[in-house]
């Protein structure tokens, strides 16, 4: 017959229990404090191209306006692969984004997404229809672009140039409201400056070819503006970000791993 344990060894017992529970507590906690740090670095790192690539060389007609009237919003997802899971899960962000009309433009930014360029393109393209299949192909809210890390300048064209425009720090998704933007095509000359990029993502909603003064404008625009400043210095500050998301994610992730 066991013999029943003693008041000592229940106290010890149950110490060991609540210190078990603490310690779950406690790595929790610090895995949440991590992810948390890493979402911030993540949308700082975004600012930073933001800031001095997209904006500082006036690559994107709505970047600027959007930011300014409290237009853009960013999102971080922290999928470190692509599957079913994360494609669920963006697609929610795409469908919250296009039921809030306050909203014009969203990023979605992957910070631990691992994926060559033509698979995240891909990816993004599945996205766009499951998007449509959502709105049953007429009156689709949103817009998407694929923007990577991965790409060289190639100034041979315009269109040739895009993917080097788009060379974000993180693989991210950008979403353009179309509907909502379309107001604007009207307050603008055409195929200038803002009214130009809505005109054309408008263009490209209907399904049918944007006006050639729309779209080639202001990618020839985008060409002339990096053979001006030269492709060395536009990498010099590419360069400069990347080393920033390295040092700054890599400190994140170490607090998560050590507390």
């Amino acid at each position: 017959m066991e013999s029943l344990p003693t008041s000592e060894q229940l106290r010890h017992a149950d110490d060991g229990a609540r210190f078990s529970r603490a310690k779950a507590t406690a790595l929790a906690h610090s895995r949440a404090v991590g992810r948390q740090a890493l979402i911030e670095e993540a949308l700082r790192i975004a600012e930073r191209y933001a800031s001095e690539v997209v904006e500082a060389l006036e690559l994107c007609p709505w970047a600027k306006p959007s930011r300014l009237s409290g237009t853009l919003c960013r999102r971080v997802l922290l999928a470190d692969k692509l599957g079913g899971e994360v494609h669920r899960q963006t697609l929610e962000v795409i469908e919250e984004f296009a039921a809030d009309e306050s909203l014009e433009v969203a990023l979605v930014i992957f910070p631990l997404l691992e994926v060559d360029r033509i698979s995240f393109r891909k990816f993004v393209s599945s996205l766009e229809a499951a998007h449509s299949e959502a709105h049953d192909g007429r009156n689709i809210p949103v817009g998407m672009a694929a923007f990577h890390s991965d790409a060289a300048a190639d100034l041979r064209s315009p269109t040739k140039l895009i993917d080097f425009l788009r060379r974000s720090p993180d693989p991210t998704i950008q979403l353009v409201r179309l509907s909502s933007l379309a107001a604007a095509r009207e307050t603008s000359d055409e195929g200038s400056g803002y009214a130009g990029g809505i005109a054309a993502l408008q263009a490209i909603r209907g399904g049918r070819e944007p006006r050639q003064s729309i779209t080639e404008k202001i990618a020839a625009a985008n060409l002339a503006t990096i053979e001006s400043v030269g492709v060395a210095r536009v990498e010099a500050i590419l360069d400069d970000i990347a080393r920033d998301r390295a040092k700054s994610y890599a400190a994140a992730l170490a607090s998560q791993d050590n507390e």
